[in-house]
């Protein structure tokens, strides 16, 4: 498998469309938290600011199982320390398999995007209901 570096400023709204009805995996080693959820929209805004939308969203929890989550189906983080310096917070690398890697070094997320016909998506009917994951 190859991974490929990709300038962040060739990174649109419009790259990012491919994702659209795929998944978001978020991952923070650090903070030792995992997400994961179909991509219901997604945008990078005027000040590169990546907001995307979750049709449904699940936690990894401490069990190793998927579970459901009343958060927040809204997710957005700063790509760019400041757009008029292009100073990227991020680096971003295209990993094969039509997927794609964003590494916000700053708050430590790793964010992967999987395209709709994925192989290895998180099957929605898996994920258990947060009271009986425990």
């Amino acid at each position: 498998m190859r991974r490929n570096a990709m300038e962040l400023k060739d990174l649109t709204t419009e790259v990012l469309s491919r994702f659209v009805s795929g998944q978001l995996e978020i991952h923070n080693p650090n903070e030792h938290y995992l997400y994961r959820g179909e991509v219901a929209e997604i945008q990078i805004d005027e000040n590169g600011t990546l907001k995307v939308k979750f049709a449904w969203q699940a936690k990894m929890a401490d069990t190793g199982r998927w579970t459901t989550t009343d958060e927040d189906l809204n997710y957005g983080v700063s790509l760019w320390a400041s757009r008029k310096t292009n100073q990227p917070m991020c680096s971003v690398r295209d990993m094969g398999d039509g997927r794609l890697t964003i590494r916000v070094m700053v708050i430590w997320e790793n964010l992967t995007f999987f395209p709709p016909n994925a192989q290895d998506k998180l099957d929605r009917a898996k994920v258990v209901e947060s009271a009986l994951a425990s």
